[in-house]
């Protein structure tokens, strides 16, 4: 069934499952551990985000290809400035240390990408599904995409939503409900028909939280079934308009 996309003609997610972006941040075996994190966290909410936009899509260069090859991906979305060769060098440092370091280290790197703004979320997009850390260890991406995205143009969380990385689409959908940004909610309902489960939840959530409505969907359901309730969805959506 074909609905219509209040949005434009928007380029759809990719479909490859990865990374789960949890609730919390884990257990750490040092008792300052969470503290600390949180004092950071905390503190990176004042701090300036943003980067310009219309860069042309590219891969990262031979140096940093080499130097980190987690960073070989070319989906690079076409709406955020790639940084420069020394600036991905910096955020692609950093990433490894957010996701090899100790409970001592990753906190600071973790402050460090959150400063840099939205210019880092392909980076951790491509982290979230290339990086040879285990998965616990790339759990510690949300920290960093959380905050960023809560202070985010409302253009860029859009982008965002359009990631081929299901970790940042994830995260982005989880900012429109938190950040109530009503004019997103039709985006949300073409959400609940991407392949990534966990984006499908993120963007029911945020749903219910936006409409105060609880219209019937579940994430794990076929594919049909989760078409029909999109459906019932995106006309509750045209009638609150």
């Amino acid at each position: 069934m074909h609905r219509k996309n209040a949005l434009g003609p928007l380029a759809g997610p990719s479909d490859s499952p990865r990374l789960h972006v949890p609730g919390g941040y884990g257990a750490s075996p040092s008792p300052h551990a969470p503290l600390l994190l949180l004092v950071l966290l905390g503190a990176c909410a004042y701090l300036p985000t943003g980067s310009p936009t219309g860069a042309t899509s590219a891969p990262a260069t031979a140096e940093v290809v080499q130097r980190y090859p987690w960073m070989a991906d070319t989906r690079w979305p076409t709406a955020f400035a790639r940084a420069s060769e020394a600036q991905e060098l910096e955020i692609a440092g950093e990433i490894d240390q957010l996701l090899t370091g100790d409970f001592d280290v990753y906190p600071v790197a973790a402050h460090a990408l959150i400063g840099r703004g939205d210019v880092v979320l392909p980076c951790l997009g491509q982290a979230a599904e290339r990086h040879p850390a285990p998965a616990a260890r790339r759990e510690r991406l949300a920290i960093v995409l959380r905050p960023v995205l809560r202070d985010a143009s409302e253009e860029r969380v859009l982008v965002a939503l359009t990631s081929p990385y299901p970790v940042v689409r994830a995260a982005a959908a989880t900012a429109v409900g938190g950040r109530r940004l009503e004019s997103l909610g039709p985006r949300l309902v073409t959400l609940l028909e991407d392949k990534d489960i966990r984006v499908r939840r993120a963007a029911i959530t945020s749903l219910r939280v936006l409409t105060g409505e609880f219209l019937e969907y579940r994430a794990d359901d076929p594919p049909a079934a989760r078409a029909a309730a999109a459906d019932r969805w995106n006309e509750l959506w045209e009638r609150k308009r």
